[in-house]
């Protein structure tokens, strides 16, 4: 079969708009580094927070009942159901810092003390979403120096968090890893990422 100029013409626009209409429901989701380049989200981030802004995080996910067990980094040596008892809950706690990296290659990770405590994976959803390991966050860089974190917490999670309240949720660790609406600020990476 012979096909003119114009046939050739129609067959690949129409192909191309067949791709378009197959992939048009698609969700875009991007490697941990961008396309276009290096994410400007690889680095280190770090930030002092306190016990008291903790529980405020909490708060506004709707999970403050599971404090007493999200709070151990302040109290080291205490459990979560004798923090619970406590009148004051963040009564003695010391501001802490904490630092979150993240790497050109999609690795993850989380100081505190100085020493790594979580580690894993990250992979960008969208402009402004993100994932570390199983988990979702929202995003926002701000100025280029600042990260925003805020948890994305379904209504599973929140259920299995409220049920066991002094066991360590899913959730209380969103709410950990983000401190919802505190900024970190873009450090030096050290040994802990390549700049």
């Amino acid at each position: 079969m012979r096909l003119g100029t114009r046939s050739v013409g129609s067959v690949a626009a129409i192909a191309a708009i067949a791709m378009i209409a197959v992939n048009a429901g698609t969700p875009a989701v991007a490697s941990p580094a961008t396309t276009a380049g290096r994410s400007p989200l690889v680095g280190r981030w770090s930030q002092m927070h306190t016990c008291q802004e903790l529980v405020a995080a909490l708060q506004k996910a709707g999970i403050a009942a599971n404090a007493p067990a999200v709070v151990g980094d302040y109290f080291p040596h205490s459990t979560p159901q004798q923090l619970a008892k406590k009148k004051h809950l963040c009564s003695g706690a010391t501001p802490l810092k904490q630092s979150h990296f993240f790497t050109k290659d999609g690795t993850y990770g989380s100081e505190m003390y100085d020493q790594q405590d979580d580690n894993g994976h990250y992979r960008i959803l969208s402009h402004h979403r993100l994932r570390i390991n199983k988990f979702a966050f929202h995003y926002r860089i701000i100025n280029g120096n600042r990260l925003q974190l805020a948890p994305i917490i379904t209504a599973a999670m929140r259920s299995q968090a409220l049920a066991s309240p002094l066991k360590f949720s899913n959730a209380g660790w969103e709410v950990a890893v983000s401190y919802t609406g505190r900024a970190f600020k873009r450090v030096r990476c050290g040994s802990w990422c390549l700049e």
